[in-house]
């Protein structure tokens, strides 16, 4: 059969109209993914800027599962300010100056100094809320997939790992920020990472057969696995950001100097152990 060259043309034609519509809605899809990224980051720095105060409430729930150690529900406070900060946990403290960090432990009466503050004011960080690798808004679209939704003054914002769980379509990780669209303070993070577990197939046999498990369970070829999922919970409660918010405690009302340079406990923690992670 021989195509009319009219025809041909205008076939050919509608085909390149198409292609070039195809081309600019992935454009715009683009578009608007970074731009609810650059969203996400701003507003997930701005409440983290110094001096702050925060007081917050973190869950978490690992699934599968299958008792009351899967749960758990803290609350704590951070005081920060650039030369010196402070958080409180249960019955942990974190002291931190511009080259110090101190970790207490008040129940085990014990006390950790590192002499490099960087990591453990990087890990205070993480315990705030949304964690996102330190990359270009590029990258982080290479990295995840976003959408947004509203209720009222409340808006949202998910991102998703374009990177699935072997085998399945659930994505290693997700986040989601809510916020308020007036303040632009945080209401609430969730968090959920999901990994791998490799289990043998009697295992496999026995978790099979438990509501718990199902759906989370993945047979491949010759190898048997468990999808372990952890979602955290962070709800704020408190956030301000004011010059005027004071550290309640100081590095230097845990330890002290001595002559010699050694650091110890003040008199009133003479009774804790303390070890130097240089």
């Amino acid at each position: 059969m021989r195509w009319n060259n009219k025809y041909a043309k205008g076939f050919g034609g509608m085909l390149f109209m198409l292609l070039l519509h195809t081309i600019a809605i992935g454009q715009k899809q683009k578009k608007d993914s970074l731009l609810l990224l650059k969203e996400f980051v701003s507003v997930n720095a701005a409440y983290q800027q110094m001096p702050l105060y925060l007081k917050l409430e973190i869950r978490t729930i690992n699934v599968p599962g299958t008792g009351q150690g899967d749960t758990a529900a803290m609350e704590g406070e951070f005081f920060l300010h650039p030369d010196n900060s402070y958080v409180h946990f249960g019955e942990f403290e974190q002291l931190v100056n511009d080259s110090l960090a101190l970790l207490v432990s008040n129940e085990l009466q014990q006390m950790i100094l590192y002499t490099n503050a960087g990591p453990i004011v990087a890990q205070m960080k993480r315990m705030m809320g949304a964690s996102l690798p330190d990359s270009s808004v590029q990258k982080l679209g290479e990295r995840y997939k976003s959408a947004a939704t509203e209720a009222g003054e409340i808006r949202s914002i998910m991102l998703e790992s374009r990177l699935p769980i072997y085998s399945t379509s659930m994505p290693k990780e997700r986040i989601e920020l809510r916020y308020d669209k007036k303040t632009k303070m945080p209401l609430q993070v969730i968090t959920i990472q999901r990994q791998l577990i490799k289990i043998d197939s009697i295992q496999f046999a026995g978790l099979g057969g438990m509501k718990a498990y199902e759906g989370y369970l993945i047979h491949v070829g010759e190898g048997y696995f468990m999808i372990q999922e952890k979602m955290t919970t962070y709800e704020y409660k408190k956030v301000e950001q004011a010059t005027l918010a004071k550290i309640p405690v100081l590095l230097s009302d845990r330890i002290r100097r001595t002559e010699t340079g050694e650091y110890i406990p003040v008199p009133g923690f003479a009774s804790y152990k303390m070890t130097i992670n240089d």
